[in-house]
């Protein structure tokens, strides 16, 4: 703060005001118990709005709390409502509003300026010191030490599928995603270079990827650096630089099991025991708890009665997200948003379930029945992605082809169609959670785990082929979605593309 500057503009323009307000009021009032109300009416508009009264005061005081949660507060405690209340009540009312009244007491002003002003030593305590005592620190260990109930061991996040994606998660919020990235490239790599008998080709690959180690973790201008013994990076380091031939010096160098140990120990023993006390574990944990049976019956009914279900992922500024002759379930109250207000809706959050952009598979005044449609998924195949694609080639995806037979309107004269539809292993889990946010889980109709991690190759998605197609005739039996916008479009092979491609879950890449 330059002092100067904020005394000669600011503090002794407002002095100035105050003694002109002051001496106009006291050509008003003859009697000078008046005149401090005379100098409140004096101001007029320009008197702060603080000083209009005590529950005014204290108002602006919450308020100005509420602008220092971002500087005073963890990222991710202003999302806890609670916390964030009981911190603004406290601060104004106990900490501000005592201690503005403590200076703006004349005793206390003209103290400060003398402490200010004076430069001689404060007095010398007379009172002798306290003695210095030890602390005691581990003085006698809990007889009965109980397990915590929220431990988890590392192994147990790995082999659950969900647990892993919302432990990435976990780790990408605490910028160290990359730590476990690590684990999983070395025992890869592990995997790789302990075969018996390498090929050349084999050992070249193998010397690229120690380089790819070498150049991500272990330089230090890389974001992924992790900090190891500097005897392991110069190992590391020797053989990335040296002919592929030394990469098979690795089977026998501690170098990359010591590292690999290093970063097992950091997950184990640091990582894993924040992720069970974070957000992520307990949504986790009360997920669990849930009856999917009872939520999805409680979910829908709540739409049905016209409740506003899942306005609070939404946002309150929903205003022309729905249609309200085709809304899926019930309509939404009218929340008498202000003309222009529009524009301060995130396209992020706004999930469009019955006013999509495109009718590629209805016409006007054409009733749908998707119960009468018929699907199949008879192969799987490769489709050219241009945003995907590189110097050398383009790349190409694995794709499930979705054959369409659509017979709902036949009784206005329309004969069956036939089309197909691609749509990508993630466009699947896609449709699903958006399904899911509208109308709550089926619990006869559910996809299987998502892979995490591992390739979904083309091997891959032909095994979950009959899995994929049970779980879109069952989702088309299904009287609630009967009408379904966001179920057409996904069948549609031009609507909603850009839909489900954009909002895609998130998919952490390892290695």
């Amino acid at each position: 703060v330059d002092i100067p500057t904020v005394v000669t503009k600011k503090m002794l323009k407002a002095a100035m005001k105050h003694i002109e307000v002051i001496a106009k009021a006291r050509q008003k009032v003859k009697n000078a118990e008046f005149l401090q109300q005379a100098a409140l009416e004096e101001y007029g508009p320009e008197l702060h709005v603080a000083l209009r009264s005590r529950r005014d005061e204290l108002h602006y005081l919450r308020k100005l709390t509420e602008l220092l949660f971002p500087y005073i507060l963890p990222p991710k405690s202003t999302e806890c409502r609670s916390l964030a209340l009981l911190i603004r009540e406290i601060l104004p009312g106990s900490v501000f509003l005592p201690s503005m009244d403590f200076l703006a007491d004349p005793d206390t002003v003209n103290h400060l300026l003398l402490i200010f002003i004076d430069d001689s030593p404060p007095e010398k305590a007379t009172e002798p010191t306290s003695s210095l005592v030890p602390f005691l620190q581990k003085f006698a260990e809990p007889r009965n030490k109980k397990p915590s109930v929220l431990k988890l061991e590392l192994k147990e996040i790995r082999d659950q599928q969900d647990l892993l994606f919302r432990f990435m998660n976990f780790l990408k919020q605490e910028g160290a995603v990359h730590v476990l990235q690590f684990c999983l490239t070395v025992e890869e790599f592990n995997d790789r270079i302990l075969r018996p008998e390498l090929s050349d080709t084999e050992k070249m690959s193998l010397h690229e990827e120690v380089q790819k180690i070498y150049k991500t973790y272990c330089l230090d201008e890389s974001i992924d650096k992790i900090r190891f013994d500097p005897f392991i990076v110069e190992e590391i380091q020797r053989i990335a630089e040296g002919p592929y031939m030394d990469v098979v010096k690795l089977q026998t160098m501690r170098c990359l099991f010591e590292a690999y140990e290093h970063v097992l120990s950091l997950l184990e023993n640091v990582f894993t025991p924040m992720f069970c006390h974070s957000d992520e574990y307990f949504r986790h944990l009360l997920r669990g708890a849930e009856s999917p049976t009872r939520n999805s019956k409680f979910n829908r009914t709540t739409q049905k009665r016209g409740e506003s279900f899942g306005i609070s992922k939404i946002g309150n500024k929903i205003k022309g997200v729905f249609k309200s002759s085709a809304m899926e379930g019930a309509m939404l109250p009218n929340y008498n948003l202000n003309e222009g207000e529009d524009d301060f809706i995130e396209e992020g959050v706004m999930v469009m379930e019955d006013d999509s952009p495109e009718e590629a598979v209805s016409t006007p005044n054409t009733p749908r029945n998707l119960a009468a449609w018929k699907i199949s998924i008879p192969y799987v195949d490769f489709f050219d992605d241009p945003s995907l694609e590189r110097k050398d080639r383009k790349e190409r995806i694995p794709v499930f082809c979705i054959d369409v037979e659509r017979n709902d309107r036949r009784a206005v004269g329309h004969e069956p169609e036939h089309w197909s539809v691609y749509r990508r292993y993630l466009e699947f889990y896609v449709l699903e959670s958006k399904l899911t946010e509208f109308h709550g889980t089926f619990p006869d109709a559910q996809l299987p785990s998502k892979r995490i991690i591992g390739p979904k190759n083309y091997e891959f998605l032909k095994s979950k082929r009959e899995e994929f197609q049970e779980y879109l005739q069952k989702l088309l039996q299904h009287p609630e979605l009967s009408n379904s916008q966001l179920l057409a479009d996904f069948l549609s092979p031009n609507g909603g593309e850009t839909q489900f491609l954009d909002k895609m879950l998130p998919d952490v890449n390892l290695g």
